[in-house]
């Protein structure tokens, strides 16, 4: 492996870490913030004073910091009284407002930790004198957010890393793909099988990769052909007729696996096996024997021609 690709390789476990490591901790409630505001009435008369309250939740280690009140003309804040706690904190607020109608009161904004939290805002009704019926509780819906800050540039820099990696790891394999030949991959791809699987499923694998191969090596969808329309194909394209024979044996061998649950025994498999690599070899050596020497002359997996 070269220095480069480790280097990428620590990177990517790294920032793996760093992922994985701030989920949980989001998930356990640490830096999890969530507000809720609480007005003490949905009216009130014009210049008095108004309180309503804010219940921040937060995690075990962390603490409300600066309080930042919004400046705003027709709101005058009176005071904040700050009651502290383990996970939840208190915010008891007083306000005047001097407009009448409905009115904006804008939230404050609360630093917990590292992560800053916008309040929700919300609107009342100012009249210049309240009647008795102006006395209506109503509790606004609590807002979550704000806590982990840095969440978001941490699971994009992930992103693009694991996307970097996935496209650089694509664009080597396609590389290694044009640099080998179709015998060498189709040789390659065999050796690869487990040979220790159900024989039907061996002889399955082998005869697609067979098929795959006639197609790089020749350009003609093999994959999707049957072994009749294989045989008719090739015929078309000029064969020998003992290559012809031999292709058609060792796929009716594969076929009768496959559909008729011919059982083969080991030492039969090991024949296909090698009869399916001689294809490959045959290309490779300017002089090679159509049968191998695993096989009785005329005969190809138990197939006679």
């Amino acid at each position: 492996m070269e220095k480069r690709e480790k280097n990428f390789v620590i990177f990517f476990y790294f920032f793996t870490f760093l992922f994985c490591f701030f989920v949980v901790s989001y998930a356990f409630g640490i830096e999890s913030i969530a507000v809720e505001v609480i007005p003490s009435s949905t009216s009130t008369a014009l210049g008095a004073e108004f309180s309503f309250s804010i219940k921040i939740m937060h995690g075990a280690g962390e603490s409300v910091g600066e309080i930042v009140k919004p400046m705003t003309p027709e709101v005058l804040w009176s005071k904040i009284e700050h009651k502290k706690g383990v996970r939840e904190d208190i915010l008891n607020c007083v306000v005047r407002i001097f407009d009448i109608g409905e009115v904006l009161v804008e939230s404050p904004e609360i630093i917990v930790g590292t992560a800053s939290v916008k309040c929700p805002s919300f609107k009342i009704s100012v009249k210049e004198r309240l009647d008795a019926k102006d006395t209506e509780i109503k509790k606004l819906r609590g807002q979550k957010g704000g806590g982990f800050p840095y969440f978001y540039p941490i699971a994009a820099a992930l992103l693009i890393a694991l996307a970097y990696f996935f496209t650089r790891r694509k664009r080597k394999i396609k590389e290694q793909l044009k640099n080998i030949s179709p015998e060498e991959w189709y040789i390659g791809e065999i050796e690869k099988l487990n040979l220790d699987a159900d024989v039907k499923e061996i002889l399955d694998a082998v005869s697609d990769l067979y098929r795959i191969y006639i197609e790089k090596k020749y350009n003609f969808a093999a994959i999707y052909l049957s072994s009749s329309e294989i045989m008719k194909e090739m015929k078309e394209r000029g064969f020998e007729s003992e290559e012809r024979m031999a292709s058609a044996a060792f796929l009716h061998s594969c076929d009768l696996a496959k559909f008729a649950k011919k059982v083969y025994e080991r030492v039969e498999l090991d024949r296909l096996i090698a009869r399916a690599k001689s294809f490959a070899a045959a290309k490779e050596n300017e002089n090679p024997p159509l049968y191998s020497p695993l096989f009785k002359r005329g005969e190809i997996g138990g197939i006679y021609v």
